[in-house]
């Protein structure tokens, strides 16, 4: 089978170099960790959280890569100097951001409206080969045709990869992803390309890599948040294939035969998102969380308790709405935890 990656997309507050360092210890599966953007003040610096987020002592012993928004070409130029200062090899460029804030500062999916932006990004990309470069894009502002536009242009630069989520800026993350819009643009691009978009099970993840075969992987973000083991699934998923497939082909196998053999592999997927399987690592992921946010937050109990909320906001969300009511009404760590052992010790998950 075709080498087929799994990237960690980023999600601003949610996936610093904590969680991305506990995901890989207690799961892995990725290839590739995103952080969440790197963007100037107004005073031209980054803030210092961002600067830590980023820094390589921070990112050991995971393929880390950082992602940059840039409002004009002179702010992408400096965020470019400075990863190449401190010895980053990758980047990518968020053109897919669609919040109305960072629209509104021509910044994220606003660029992908204006061609003549596009084409200095482009040509500050050619002038960089010390970065390999990637873009994260959308399908449009408005329309398909804005990204169906671009890609003629796109296609004559060295990038080292295109991440794109198969929804318009506008649609936000409602509604249906359009599978059409993707498909479109999945045909006429030459560069790797990534899948992003409502990518929250073994199932799905198979479906869009048998529709288009040609992928070089898909970008997940709030799939693993609230199923971190989401890609630990696939990976499996994908090894138990890879073995049934073999012996397939190595041995003379009668039609009956082989017809179970299928049997067994659609059995393996349908089985593959029962979440009650990783009940210990989810709660060893979330207990080795709160421990290294404890030694790393210096605000103090109510700082620790509103983080560890956070995270709920996707981590398992078929827990039942009495729990989750519990998580978020916890006046302290204490009440917090007497809720969450509790959820883990007596609840089966789904």
């Amino acid at each position: 089978m075709k080498d087929f990656k799994i990237n960690f997309a980023p999600l601003q507050g949610y996936t610093d170099y904590t969680y991305r360092e506990t995901h890989n210890e207690c799961f892995g599966g990725i290839n590739e960790y995103y952080s969440p953007f790197l963007r100037l003040q107004h005073n031209n610096t980054l803030r210092n959280k961002d600067i830590r987020d980023v820094a390589q002592m921070n990112n050991v012993g995971i393929n880390f890569v950082p992602q940059i928004i840039g409002g004009n070409i002179e702010e992408m130029e400096t965020l470019f100097n400075y990863l190449s200062k401190h010895n980053y090899k990758r980047v990518d460029i968020n053109l897919g951001c669609p919040f109305s804030m960072i629209m509104n500062s021509g910044r994220g999916s606003r660029t992908l409206a204006d061609l003549e932006k596009i084409k200095t990004i482009l040509s500050l990309i050619k002038s960089s080969p010390q970065l390999s470069v990637s873009l994260k894009m959308r399908l449009g502002l408005n329309s398909v045709e804005d990204s169906l536009v671009l890609l003629p242009y796109i296609n004559k630069v060295n990038l080292h990869s295109i991440v794109l989520h198969a929804r318009l800026a506008k649609a936000g993350y409602k509604g249906k992803v359009d599978m059409e819009g993707f498909t479109s643009f999945y045909n006429i691009c030459n560069h790797n390309l990534y899948y992003n978009g409502d990518l929250l099970t073994v199932k799905d993840i198979d479906a869009i890599r048998n529709r288009f075969p040609k992928l070089s992987g898909v970008m997940i973000g709030r799939g693993l948040l609230s199923d971190p083991a989401l890609a630990l699934k696939y990976r499996k998923y994908e090894s138990y294939v890879e073995t049934e497939i073999k012996f397939m082909e190595e041995e003379s196998y009668s039609r009956f035969e082989e017809e179970l053999k299928i049997k067994n592999i659609n059995d393996y997927l349908n089985n593959c998102d029962n979440k009650s399987i990783y009940k210990e690592e989810y709660f060893k992921f979330h207990n080795l969380l709160l421990e290294r946010y404890n030694s790393t937050f210096e605000g103090g109990e109510h700082q620790i308790l509103q983080k560890m909320k956070t995270i709920w906001e996707y981590f398992l969300p078929q827990t039942d709405k009495k729990t989750l009511k519990s998580i978020k009404k916890a006046k302290n760590i204490r009440i917090y935890l007497d809720v969450v052992n509790s959820l883990f010790k007596n609840s089966e998950l789904s």
